[in-house]
C-alpha cells in the first residue's frame, strides 16, 4: 500500500509520463532519454497513456462531421 508521501510522488510522476505520452519528444525535448530511464511500472504506463492518445485521435477521425 501507498503512503501518502509516496502517492504523492507518483501521481507527480505519472502526469510526467502522460505528458511525454501526448507529446515524445517533450518538453525539453529529451524523449528517449526519457524512455530509457522508465521501469516496467513507467513503461506500462506510457504505453497506456500513448494508445490512449491514438485512440481518441482514431475516435475523433471517424466520428468527423463533414
Amino acid at each position: 500500500m501507498l503512503t501518502w508521501p509516496s502517492l504523492k510522488t507518483f501521481k507527480k510522476r505519472a502526469a510526467e509520463i502522460s505528458d511525454h505520452a501526448h507529446n515524445p519528444r517533450g518538453a525539453t525535448g529529451d524523449g528517449v532519454e526519457f524512455l530509457r530511464g522508465l521501469d516496467e511500472t513507467e513503461r506500462q504506463l506510457f504505453r497506456a497513456a500513448h494508445d490512449s492518445v491514438k485512440a481518441v485521435k482514431q475516435w475523433m477521425a471517424n466520428n468527423k462531421q463533414t
